[in-house]
């Protein structure tokens, strides 16, 4: 990897780290040999900003491209549990695709940024699935760490990072998910 490229991943980390809920960007690491891979995940979180955690679940395809990166396409669900001041505690549920691009350091690490956009949600007052074409923008911040590998099938655990773009709110993100590669 070249210098400027090396440079340029150094700086919009940075960058993302200084200025970035996505709850559900996904970053699989396919395995040695492979170069295409369909996974999935169970995820949980917890604001850093407000008092609210959440769960969800995620599947994904991921594909390595010039030897050691990759892009993966997610879509996640998420339940978040909130509490504001003199309320009642509050539920969301949202559908979030997502888009990240990665970098495997090695046979089982790999780093990357993602943006997602929430399109669905039932945060509205007939508390039903609607499109939401106001839904919040999200970045941040995933690493993984691939715990298991055999033939195809592969485990991992990552966390993220994850700062609301429309909304300023920040959560830290845990999943652990099974990959198979082809």
């Amino acid at each position: 990897m070249s210098k400027l490229y090396k440079y340029f991943l150094l700086t919009y980390i940075v960058f993302l780290t200084t200025t970035i809920p996505l709850n559900g960007q996904s970053l699989s690491l396919p395995v040695e040999g492979y170069s295409n891979t369909f996974g999935s995940a169970i995820s949980g979180g917890v604001f850093l900003d407000k008092d609210a955690v959440f769960w969800g679940f995620a599947v994904d395809y991921s594909k390595v491209f010039k030897e050691n990166w990759i892009i993966n396409i997610s879509f996640g669900y998420d339940k978040e549990f909130s509490k504001k001041k003199d309320q009642e505690e509050s539920i969301v549920n949202t559908l979030t695709p997502s888009l990240a691009i990665g970098y495997a350091l090695n046979k089982k690490i790999a780093i990357g940024v993602g943006l997602g956009k929430g399109l669905f949600d039932d945060d509205n007052e007939d508390k039903h699935f609607q499109f939401n074409k106001n839904g919040g923008w999200t970045i941040g911040l995933i690493g993984v760490y691939s715990f298991y590998q055999k033939g195809p099938h592969s485990f991992d655990i990552s966390g993220g990072i994850e700062r609301g773009l429309s909304t300023p709110e920040t959560d830290l993100t845990f999943e652990l998910g099974y990959g198979y590669s082809f």
